[in-house]
């Protein structure tokens, strides 16, 4: 079976343009494709050696023989990225080139991970993954309490009382968190958030006043961190310094199903 390489990946229509290795044929192929060998999807880029059947001017069922190495600057963007990441506690232990790559190379939207591709499109989808079971959120959106479905509202999760008092209490002693039919009663001095009229269709509002009791209660407690919005629907426990970081470079993108 004939091997070729790809010679230019048009990432705006979406097609790659690949040349057969000794000779001058030239096929097209869609710019992700579904790996046969692996079986997984994969964004082609200049340089990927593939091999696969030829139907007139397309290849079918490619399978990928050779990876292109991601450029240097994706490698440099990535070591700083997880440099900064370490130096606030964060453990990534996977080495940069890899990282590099296996970001570089995945297509995001695919694979259903909430971003929108590698470092070239702005997101970190394989770095998010490392370093989000690490961080302390607000809502468990990936359901982890319930093997059988995903959290569709915060307010299903019957856990969010729990952890977020033990999470704050950490810091801040004495702090609680619970559960009534019409809100919760948050803080050391048991203040009452009642659920407003629209808080189901728009709950943001009421996590806003929760987390502020509680951002109030680590400020006397003298911690660095704080109940942060992650501008996605959630928040994160952690120093304003980190938060920035993460948020910025997408680390907090929940996925989606």
């Amino acid at each position: 079976m004939p091997l070729f390489k790809v010679t230019e990946a048009d990432h705006q229509r979406g097609f790659a343009r690949l040349k057969q290795e000794g000779d001058e044929t030239v096929v097209t192929t869609d710019l992700v494709v579904l790996d046969a060998a692996r079986g997984t999807p994969h964004r082609l880029r200049c340089g990927v050696v593939l091999r696969g059947e030829i139907r007139g001017a397309r290849l079918l069922d490619p399978s990928v023989v050779e990876e292109a190495p991601p450029p240097d600057s994706v490698i440099q963007a990535t070591d700083a990225l997880v440099r900064s990441l370490r130096l606030h506690g964060l453990r990534v232990e996977t080495p940069i080139p890899q990282l590099a790559a296996q970001e570089w190379r995945l297509d995001a939207k695919i694979l259903n991970l909430g971003a929108t591709g590698g470092p070239a499109d702005g997101g970190h989808p394989v770095l998010a993954r490392i370093v989000q079971p690490q961080l302390t959120l607000l809502i468990d959106w990936a359901n982890q309490g319930y093997a059988e479905e995903r959290l569709e509202h915060p307010f299903e999760d019957d856990t969010l009382p729990t952890r977020f008092a033990a999470a704050t209490s950490h810091r801040a002693p004495g702090f609680s968190c619970r559960a009534t039919e019409r809100g919760y009663v948050v803080g050391a001095g048991q203040q009452a958030v009642p659920f407003g009229d629209w808080d189901w269709v728009h709950p943001h509002p009421f996590f806003v006043s929760i987390t502020s009791i509680a951002n109030q209660a680590l400020a006397s407690a003298g911690a660095a961190e704080r109940w942060i919005d992650t501008q996605d629907e959630d928040w994160v426990l952690a120093s304003p310094a980190l938060a920035a970081l993460l948020i910025e470079h997408e680390l907090l993108m929940r996925p989606f199903c």
